[in-house]
């Protein structure tokens, strides 16, 4: 198998990126090569069949305040649900996981056996985000909560 730097579409790209002013093939690409790089480009990763699965997606609007009182909105609505009543597994990927209602739904969660994945980034706004905020502490400190 080839390395990557050898795959066509990848030096393709590599080749265009030289100037962000230059974004043409190389001038001696023939159209068959162009067409191939067209059709080996695939932006999806198809995976395996698997069970239906329940998820949801719910934004809001920026809350201003420090604290974690008003969680009276379709977003914190969505998540005190999932806490509450999923029964096998919750999976959470954020880059800050700081407040209360959160903290204490997952440790609700997992004294009912649900399995609850945090993916969290480490050292993310440790400088900004700590107790003095009234945020209820960085990633780290949620995770040694939790335990």
């Amino acid at each position: 198998m080839n390395s990557r730097s050898d795959i066509s579409l990848t030096h393709h790209l590599n080749e265009s990126a030289k100037s962000a002013r230059e974004t043409q093939p190389a001038r001696n690409s023939s159209d068959i090569e162009l067409d191939k790089l067209a059709c080996d480009f695939s932006p999806f990763i198809f995976h395996q069949k698997h069970k239906l699965f329940s998820i949801a997606l719910v934004n809001r609007l920026p809350y201003r305040k420090p604290g974690h009182i008003d969680i009276a909105n379709p977003q914190d609505a969505a998540w005190i649900g999932a806490f509450r009543y999923t029964k096998k597994s919750i999976f959470i990927q954020s880059p800050t996981l700081n407040a209360s209602p959160a903290i204490n739904g997952i440790i609700i969660a997992c004294k009912r056996r649900t399995m609850v994945t945090l993916w969290l980034s480490l050292g993310f706004n440790n400088l900004t985000v700590g107790f003095e905020t009234l945020q209820d502490g960085t990633n780290e400190h949620v995770v040694k909560k939790t335990l």
